[in-house]
């Protein structure tokens, strides 16, 4: 059974964002038993719990304004001064919604050949693929 420190360091460490060193000091944890406690299967259960938990609530954000920034994205792309740098930047959202995604849109590979109405169109594909799986739950 975990005790009160170790749940509420598993809770700093994941649901707060603190790094592993800002929990040890926080909580005056010795390094010893720090490690001791990341190889405990019933810490690591915890913090994987806590960690899924993460993960589905990024998805549901994801789910809720994914189409939004995509659209926004879209506009960005045309009228932007630097459209190296939009484009850059959507293709890395892109890939990193997709990534998270259950649903598969076609991502170019060779991004440095992807044009800016290319990019235009897969963020379009995705915020459909997105707001039709809003739609259907």
């Amino acid at each position: 059974m975990l005790t009160e420190q170790q749940i509420i360091a598993a809770g700093d460490l994941i649901d707060a964002g603190l790094s592993e060193r800002e929990v040890i000091e926080q909580h005056r944890i010795d390094l010893s038993d720090w490690l001791a406690w990341l190889e405990d299967p019933e810490f690591q259960g915890e913090l994987q719990r806590r960690a899924a938990a993460q993960q589905r609530e990024a998805q549901y954000y994801l789910l809720r304004h994914g189409p939004l920034a995509a659209r926004k994205l879209v506009a960005l792309l045309s009228e932007q001064d630097k459209p190296d740098t939009v484009r850059r930047a959507a293709l890395d959202i892109l890939d990193r919604c997709l990534t998270h995604s259950s649903q598969e849109v076609d991502v170019m590979s060779g991004s440095e050949d992807i044009s800016g109405e290319q990019i235009q169109e897969k963020l379009l594909q995705y915020a459909a693929v997105v707001q039709g799986n809003k739609g259907a739950e």
